[in-house]
């Protein structure tokens, strides 16, 4: 929203600000997925949880 916004008053910093914008969202996006897919090892015994 700001890229666009910003894109009023200066072309070059509006689409820079959009296109930093898009790679951030598109990179948080595929760490969210990478983190779902993770699988936790399994406890030693007698490990305490963090739970």
């Amino acid at each position: 929203m700001l890229g666009l916004a910003t894109q009023r008053f200066d072309d070059a910093v509006g689409w820079s600000l959009v296109v930093v914008g898009g790679l951030a969202a598109a990179v948080g996006a595929v760490l969210i997925l990478v983190r779902a897919r993770l699988v936790e090892a399994p406890a030693a015994p007698g490990a305490q949880s963090d739970a």
